[in-house]
């Protein structure tokens, strides 16, 4: 996923049916949770999840290193485990260890609401969903909320 809004700001309050599949373009894609899943279950191996954030006001930018990223399929509601944050430095995505991933037509505790984009929402992070609607996004670093306005995420093998 990568997301500037900046540039050019995709809306993300889309329906279930919509997040399963790839959509967006140029730097505003979501690339779906069907080939999520397939990715972090095609390979047996240590699967990592890198999460980088900047600020171009201030050409200021970080990565936060999970040490494992796994995604359920469809029928167990695209349930995410996230290992520990390698550098120790923050955590930006919650742990959302066992999360469902959320929508507005198939919300978890009331989250997202109808103008919040699709995510994994834990408890007092929903700021820091990539898909929140707002032109600022936030990362969490040293329990510190950072304001970007370039996230994406990427897998290593």
């Amino acid at each position: 996923m990568v997301r500037n809004p900046r540039i050019f700001d995709l809306r993300f309050n889309r329906t279930w049916s919509e997040y399963k599949y790839a959509f967006g373009f140029n730097l505003n894609l979501w690339m779906g949770l069907e080939w999520m899943h397939k990715l972090s279950s095609f390979y047996n191996g240590p699967k990592k999840v890198q999460l980088y954030c900047s600020n171009g006001d201030t050409n200021v930018g970080f990565s936060i290193l999970y040490d494992s990223f796994t995604l359920d399929d469809e029928s167990l509601l695209y349930k995410a485990t996230v290992g520990a944050v390698s550098d120790a430095s923050g955590d930006t995505l919650g742990s959302p260890n066992l999360q469902r991933f959320c929508t507005y037509d198939r919300p978890c505790n009331d989250l997202p609401n109808i103008t919040m984009g699709g995510w994994w929402y834990v408890t007092n992070l929903e700021k820091n969903a990539l898909t929140h609607p707002a032109t600022h996004l936030y990362c969490r670093k040293n329990n510190i909320d950072f304001e970007a306005h370039s996230i994406s995420i990427a897998y290593q093998y």
